[in-house]
């Protein structure tokens, strides 16, 4: 029995490529503040499970000196019914600092990649403020780093209108490199007039009838430009 051949080793930037591949979004979950948004059980459920299937880890490490502790005076506007407005004075800590995630491939660990982060967090108590700039700094660090969408939409219906985006962008794409190929093969004949059927021959290979507008692949444009370019272009030079 043949044995099977062995998937080649990822490094980390192909590991990392591999998570982001698996989890490009997450729908809003949570609520609070008057918004709403993706809870940080949801991003590391999702995130952590790829993490491992690579062999990914991440830690976070603080920048020794740079965190910071301010009293903040809020005041907020009360208005109970029955007597007048009036403000009430509050104080809350705002923690701040500068953090670095790193990024490690468990079967290589010399194979690291550091990025610089920030945190910050207020509370009316001074540990409170600082778990959560860690706990916003880890969320919006994985959701900012992978690119993930995040909003209301089912799953569904986010990938149904990630495709159509996907299938506008390769449109797009298809019809500025056939545009290019167009002037190109325009400008070739208006100088080679007795090559039209070279011309008419080679696109033949590639679309029925060597009527390269009705290419439908934004690849297939790419290669007959490059290839008419090699082939004919390169004469002129």
């Amino acid at each position: 029995m043949p044995q099977q051949k062995e998937k080649p080793k990822m490094n980390l930037i192909q590991k990392l490529d591999d998570i982001n591949k698996h989890v490009q979004y997450l729908k809003k979950d949570a609520s609070g503040f008057n918004y709403q948004y993706t809870s940080e059980d949801t991003v590391l459920a999702n995130v952590k499970t790829w993490m491992m299937k690579n062999h990914v880890a991440l830690t976070v490490d603080i920048e020794p000196g740079t965190v910071k502790e301010e009293v903040i005076k809020i005041s907020k506007r009360k208005t109970p019914k029955g007597i007048d407005p009036y403000f009430e004075e509050n104080i809350e800590i705002k923690v701040s600092g500068q953090l670095n995630f790193t990024w490690i491939d468990v079967d290589n660990t010399d194979d690291r990649i550091t990025v610089p982060w920030y945190m910050v967090g207020q509370q009316g108590d001074p540990s409170q403020a600082f778990g959560s700039a860690l706990t916003y700094a880890q969320r919006y660090f994985l959701l900012k780093y992978f690119n993930i969408a995040t909003s209301n939409l089912d799953p569904d219906e986010y990938r149904t209108k990630q495709k159509e985006a996907e299938q506008n962008a390769e449109r797009q794409l298809r019809d500025d490199i056939i545009k290019e190929l167009d002037t190109a093969i325009r400008s070739f004949l208006t100088a080679n007039p007795d090559k039209k059927k070279d011309v008419k021959d080679f696109c033949a290979k590639y679309v029925a009838d060597g009527k390269y507008v009705n290419i439908r692949e934004s690849a297939v444009a790419a290669k007959v430009l490059a290839d008419f370019k090699t082939n004919f272009l390169k004469e002129e030079n």
